[in-house]
Order: structure tokens, then sequence, then C-alpha cells
């Protein structure tokens, strides 16, 4: 399984090369991204797409892990951390981070260290992150 969490930033690769490589795609509700395979929306923003809501089981895995959830992107991560927990046979093999280089608002510079920290975390775990929008200075998991 390869999932593309796409953010609302300028995309290093396009929709279409994300489909062609058969990634799975996932969004912020509030993103313009057609055919996106789900959306989420965790602010309660009334948004044009049926987006799906973070389970408490995946706040709970966070919680367990120390793991800081304070962003959508955060969120999605562990999501697909706990998809493939319990999925036999599709074992995560992809994540990509895309369009979020986490700098329009500072809000978004506040929550970088803890989206570079789920990243490390991630990667700490064996899991391959690319995230093409990484901030240079930020050198967890690296």
């Amino acid at each position: 399984m390869k999932i593309a969490i796409l953010g609302k930033g300028k995309l290093k690769h396009s929709l279409e090369w994300y489909k062609e490589n058969s990634f799975i795609l996932w969004t912020v509700g509030t993103a313009d991204y057609p055919d996106c395979d789900r959306y989420f929306e965790l602010h309660g923003i009334q948004t044009k797409h049926k987006c799906d809501k973070i389970e408490p089981f995946v706040y709970e895995l966070a919680r367990r892990h120390r793991i800081p959830i304070n962003n959508s992107i955060s969120a999605m991560i562990v999501n697909a951390l706990a998809i493939d927990m319990v999925m036999v046979g599709d074992e995560l093999e992809n994540l990509i981070i895309d369009g979020c280089p986490m700098n329009a608002k500072a809000e978004y510079e506040q929550q970088k260290p803890a989206l570079a920290l789920v990243v490390g975390f991630m990667r700490g775990k064996g899991y391959r992150i690319d995230w093409t929008d990484e901030p240079e200075n930020i050198e967890y998991g690296r």
C-alpha cells in the first residue's frame, strides 16, 4: 500500500503521477484536489467533499506512543500507521507527504516540529517516509 498525503501547498508530483504510480490519495477537506480517495477535516469546517473522521483508536495509539497530533497531516500519518497495524497482507510500503511545507502561517511554523517528530517516529519504526517539503533545519529521523 502506498499513500500520498497532499497538503494545499505546491505539489512536487502531479495528481496524475500519483495515480499512475498506484498511490492512495489523502488530503484535507478544504483542498481543491478532485478524486482523492479520502478527505479529512479535523476542525469542523464545512467543505465540498465528504470527509472522513480520524477514529478515536488513532488518537489512543498516538497517546500510547506519545506521538503529538497537533495538525491534520500528523493525524493522517498516525491514521496510516493504525491502518498498517491492522491490515494483513497489504503493508504500508511508502508514504509521501507532499505540498506541506508548513510555513504559510505562524500556526504552521509552530506545528512543524511536531510533524517532524511524527515523521521521525515513523522512520524510526522502519517506515519509508518522503516529506517532499521537509525543512532543512529539522533533523528528526533523517
